[in-house]
């Protein structure tokens, strides 16, 4: 009786620490999206918040009517694990869960780190006017806290966080693998691998508050969010024991 205790006080503590044994000698975290918003730059909502949108959207990345995601987890917690696990084999994979592609058989979606000094608030509405301290297109805190580079210089908007308009580049750390995403990965869970140096400045850099997902097909590929039970992303590190 008292083996069979200890035995199932070592499995719920697998379980509430996220951390199991995928196979014999790896050992599988797994971490759950934290917050996460999709950002309209279109003029006729750019000012609006998501925050609790259960569709997050990609869209035409270098176009007045595009639209990114951003995704955030437990970076304190994902430095812990690489900290732990310093000297073996680490892989990293983000999955995500299709809700539909349009206009395009194939889209591509690259991950990159959105590395700011402006603590962006996920916020409480879905299409509507951002209120005091939302986040969206033109704030990372609507009324408190404009969008910054990772300098603290001053930019335009969400997009110039990341990304130059004019030379169609990304000015923050790219993973080198993107997701290629058609209308039959509709409601499939998608997978990305993650880059070992991409993870490390993401959970360590005192920059870094999310991973932005988007597009420069010109597509829409839409996600499952959070608000969607058992459907939003995840950040999965694998270490050979």
């Amino acid at each position: 009786m008292r083996l069979r205790s200890a035995t199932l006080f070592v499995l719920l503590a697998c379980v509430l620490s996220g951390s199991l044994a995928a196979e014999s000698g790896v050992l599988e975290q797994v971490f759950a999206v934290t917050r996460d918003v999709r950002i309209s730059f279109d003029p006729s909502d750019s000012n609006f918040n998501y925050g609790q949108a259960t569709r997050l959207r990609t869209r035409t990345l270098g176009q007045r009517s595009g639209e990114a995601l951003v995704l955030d987890f437990d970076r304190a917690a994902i430095a812990t694990f690489l900290d732990r696990h310093r000297a073996k084999p680490v892989t990293a994979r983000l999955l995500i869960v299709c809700r539909d592609v349009l206009y395009a058989q194939v889209a591509t979606v690259e991950v990159v780190i959105l590395d700011t000094t402006a603590e962006w608030t996920e916020g409480g509405n879905d299409n509507v006017a951002a209120t005091a301290n939302e986040v969206n297109f033109f704030a990372a805190r609507t009324g408190s806290q404009q969008w910054a580079d990772a300098r603290g210089g001053s930019v335009a908007d969400f997009r110039e966080v990341f990304y130059d308009k004019s030379r169609d580049a990304f000015t923050t750390m790219v993973n080198p693998h993107a997701l290629q995403a058609g209308p039959n990965d509709k409601d499939q869970q998608m997978s990305v691998q993650l880059d070992r140096a991409f993870v490390d400045h993401f959970a360590r850099s005192p920059t870094s508050q999310g991973l932005v997902l988007c597009t420069r097909s010109n597509a829409i590929v839409d996600f499952f969010s959070r608000e969607q039970t058992d459907r939003g992303a995840q950040l999965v590190l694998s270490a050979v024991e």
